[in-house]
């Protein structure tokens, strides 16, 4: 007896063994062409973003120290402070974007001057506020958050006064005072102004006293 020969389905989890067809690679070349595109954009979004901040700079601009004994001066390189136990002194700063992007401006920076430095001077306030302390409290942090146009500027002051609690025998020097932290697209740099800080102290303090 003859038997009917059956015809076998493929099944369905068979992979197929016929090559892609002209429709399957031209998706292919449309993802891959996507992917690439978005990587050179981001690159050069980066660029750009990265020429911005170059294009940002910071200086002191003006100052005043009042008090019984305090001054202040600058030789042009060096901004030098005479301590007194009264002092109080304003230092102005001006940020200049001499791009034609915005760029955003993060936090200012004042080392060894936070809440719980070391320094026989502490930061009162920066931008009008009093700071807070970085994740060891020692430098002084404050957050401009605000955006600056391109061909555009912004001023904002640090108040210094003296803490008796800090020791500071002869002088301190702090190196590009303040700093500053600008951003865009994702892209982010330090600057800082291209004038040292130098702490003259010749009062004995209470910290001083314990060491």
């Amino acid at each position: 007896m003859s038997q009917t020969p059956t015809r076998q389905t493929p099944s369905r989890g068979a992979i197929s063994s016929e090559p892609p067809t002209r429709l399957s690679r031209l998706r292919i070349c449309v993802v891959l062409g996507a992917v690439l595109l978005a990587v050179v954009g981001v690159g050069a979004w980066r660029a750009v973003a990265q020429r911005a901040l170059d294009e940002v700079s910071m200086r002191v601009v003006g100052y005043n120290c009042q008090g019984d004994g305090a001054g202040i001066r600058n030789d042009g390189q060096t901004l030098k402070i005479q301590t007194a136990e009264n002092m109080r002194c304003v230092v102005d700063v001006r940020v200049v974007n001499h791009g034609s992007r915005a760029v955003h401006l993060g936090y200012v920076k004042v080392p060894v001057m936070g809440p719980r430095g070391g320094s026989v001077i502490r930061a009162q306030s920066i931008d009008g506020r009093p700071p807070r302390g970085d994740e060891t409290g020692i430098d002084a942090i404050q957050q401009l958050d605000r955006p600056v146009d391109g061909d555009d500027a912004m001023t904002f002051q640090v108040v210094l006064v003296f803490r008796p609690q800090g020791c500071g025998d002869g002088t301190l020097t702090v190196d590009e005072f303040p700093q500053l932290r600008v951003s865009m697209f994702g892209a982010s740099r330090e600057i800082g102004t291209s004038q040292a800080l130098a702490i003259h102290n010749a009062v004995r303090t209470p910290g001083c006293a314990d060491l």
